[in-house]
């Protein structure tokens, strides 16, 4: 079974199963359809979606940073950097 190791210290962080041809195949299928209707959606919809996700991102700051360097292993401070980033690219692009 694959996992997820900490490069910092060796540690497990998540075991998964991998996926089968048909798996994959079936979520391929799903994203395309995914994009298929996303392209579709309206602006003010794409808009309070990337507005949603700012603050989950900044309201999950510590937490998503802590996943990260879990499972990259860099320092807690570029972690909350990453995340911190990506909320402003959300900001920006609405």
């Amino acid at each position: 079974m694959p996992k997820t190791i900490n490069p910092h210290d060796n540690t497990s962080v998540f075991s998964y199963d991998t996926l089968t041809e048909n798996e994959v195949r079936n979520k391929l299928i799903m994203a395309d359809k995914s994009y298929s209707n996303w392209k579709l959606t309206s602006i003010k919809i794409r808009v309070n979606s990337l507005l949603n996700l700012s603050k989950v991102l900044k309201n999950k700051e510590q937490e998503l940073a802590e996943m990260i360097t879990k499972e990259m292993g860099k320092p807690i401070t570029q972690s909350r950097a990453e995340v911190q980033k990506c909320a402003v690219l959300c900001d920006y692009y609405t």
